[in-house]
């Protein structure tokens, strides 16, 4: 599977556009009224792919030497590792490389923080009780279509960023062996980043019992044949870098 480049998704984010995560509390920030980041398509290139550079970068640089790290996407980078790769984000260019940090962990916290910090999830508040529903089926054919009419509602920056998210994520749980990270693992780490809560400022019991609708979500999300979630990112030819280690 090609993945796509670097470079190509850079040039169209623009110069312009400020491509930093959250800070590290963002339920703090939310209720102390500071602004947050705005929607993912303001990040993201007008043309397509529309994924907002900042993700591209860091997907890339763990395809290239973090799919055999364990517990990749579970632990932890330093906090001040991932505010300092933030800042360089910041500078508005974004980092073309990343081969000079140094743990893996700290490009995963980092791109974690971006997604996790925007003003509603990648399914949107919108979708998110089409998107859980359609987990829930206990038809799996049917569950599959509903979940693909929802994900067909999503704006397009929000379906190409997961479509390449969920790629990414599938290539991490086919080196469970290596990295201790099955597909169940990272739906549950990873649930509350993309799937994120169905309200901006969930309360108490709210957020328990959406935490396992998220990892129930990614979990269907997963079993969505990868030449669909291909199908979801048609591109042109000069939008995709050489094919990433272990690829057909």
């Amino acid at each position: 599977m090609d993945y796509i480049c670097c470079s190509c998704c850079q040039r169209k984010t623009g110069e312009k556009t400020p491509l930093v995560g959250r800070d590290e509390d963002l339920h703090k920030k939310k209720k102390s009224g500071e602004d947050l980041q705005g929607s993912l398509s303001d990040y993201a290139p007008l043309e397509r792919p529309k994924i907002p550079a900042i993700v591209v970068h860091c997907v890339n640089e763990v395809e290239a030497r973090g799919l055999n790290e364990e517990g990749i996407y579970r632990l932890s980078g330093s906090d001040s590792q991932v505010k300092e790769l933030k800042k360089e984000f910041m500078k508005g260019k974004g980092v073309q490389k990343l081969s000079h940090i140094n743990d893996i962990n700290v490009v995963c916290g980092c791109m974690k923080n971006f997604l996790g910090g925007l003003k509603e999830p990648l399914v949107t508040f919108g979708l998110w009780k089409d998107f859980v529903s359609a987990a829930e089926n206990s038809d799996r054919a049917l569950g599959l279509s509903e979940m693909y009419q929802a994900i067909g509602q999503l704006p397009q920056a929000n379906k190409d960023t997961l479509a390449f998210l969920i790629l990414h994520l599938l290539r991490v749980g086919t080196n469970a062996e290596c990295n201790k990270m099955s597909l169940p693992n990272l739906a549950t780490v990873l649930g509350p980043t993309i799937v994120g809560h169905s309200v901006p400022y969930p309360e108490g019991p709210q957020i328990k019992n959406e935490t396992k609708d998220q990892a129930m979500v990614m979990e269907k999300l997963f079993e969505i044949p990868v030449d669909k979630w291909e199908s979801y990112l048609k591109v042109d030819e000069e939008c995709h870098a050489p094919q990433s280690p272990g690829s057909s």
